[in-house]
């Protein structure tokens, strides 16, 4: 795709162009004007001219487009135009150089570094900003500043004219009221473009990568203790639980019933003496009862906790 791209362009900055090309992408471009909902449809890229001071473009201007036009423009878009090439590839080969990713030099000024990483800092000066980064550093000066976004949260976003950018959280590096105070009067304010405020939730928040900096602690970054282990979660009961808890059950009912028979008969005798033995084996049965219903209990407990809120 990107060499399909670049062969297009080539051919039409020398100047091959099939005049019925040309048409053929006249009558499209055409085609829209007489929509019937043409200036609904076309109210978005009119809001974007008046944002960028560009004229509307016409129906006439279309008309009176022809083939050295086009070439006049592919001319200038292979001189001056930047390209974004897919991740891993490069356009060298077809003349074009790689954008600069990093800044030629840093500014002086206050140093404020990041909670995420020791070898990471902001630096506000008096000439501009700089991300100093192990990879490099991005500069913006304030007297070629093209914008700085601003938030009510103090985030700011310089943008230079060379296309480099600087964000600026005061939640991600060592914070200073006066440094970012001093940042807002040195920024034209004709260049300022004040944002709505951002949820909590859209704040970024630190996530240290690096070393901390010695001798300074974030407690947004960096927690005061360890974190609380996270509870396990529970077993639900295995099938051999299930049977075991159901014999048991049955067991303990069957020794209860006995139990409870056989001292409703002894008491319901005939009055006569009752031999001692008797009164034995009805007192192992309710014992027995009792030995088999603690497990009954605690298992069911159990089951009662897992399958509970």
């Amino acid at each position: 795709m990107l060499g399909g791209f670049l062969d297009v362009l080539a051919k039409l900055r020398l100047g091959v162009i099939d005049p019925a090309d040309v048409e053929a992408v006249r009558g499209k471009r055409l085609e829209t004007f007489n929509h019937p909902d043409a200036d609904a449809h076309a109210l978005p890229s009119y809001a974007a001219n008046l944002l960028t001071g560009q004229p509307n473009g016409t129906a006439s201007e279309i008309h009176a487009v022809t083939t050295q036009d086009v070439h006049e423009v592919a001319v200038e878009a292979a001189s001056a135009a930047l390209l974004q090439v897919p991740a891993r590839r490069s356009a060298d080969w077809a003349g074009f150089a790689p954008a600069p990713m990093w800044s030629g030099g840093t500014v002086t000024g206050q140093r404020l570094p990041s909670w995420e990483d020791s070898q990471t800092a902001l630096i506000i000066g008096d000439q501009g900003v700089s991300l100093d980064t192990p990879n490099g550093t991005v500069t913006v000066l304030y007297n070629e500043c093209a914008a700085m976004l601003s938030r009510p949260d103090g985030g700011r976003r310089l943008v230079g004219l060379d296309g480099m950018s600087v964000n600026l959280e005061p939640t991600l590096f060592y914070p200073d009221v006066r440094a970012w105070a001093y940042l807002d009067s040195r920024v034209p304010p004709q260049v300022v473009v004040p944002l709505p405020a951002r949820a909590a939730q859209d704040v970024p928040r630190p996530e240290p990568q690096g070393t901390p900096v010695p001798g300074v602690t974030s407690p947004t970054a960096y927690p005061t203790g360890p974190a609380s282990p996270a509870r396990p979660p529970e077993k639900k009961p295995s099938v051999l639980e299930k049977i075991t808890l159901v014999i048991l059950a049955v067991v303990t009912a069957v020794l209860v019933c006995a139990g409870g028979l056989s001292t409703l008969g002894v008491a319901s005798g005939d009055g006569g003496p009752t031999d001692a033995g008797v009164w034995f084996v009805v007192g192992a049965v309710w014992c027995l009862a009792a030995i088999v219903a603690l497990p009954l209990i605690v298992l069911a407990r159990r089951a009662f906790r897992r399958n509970g809120p």
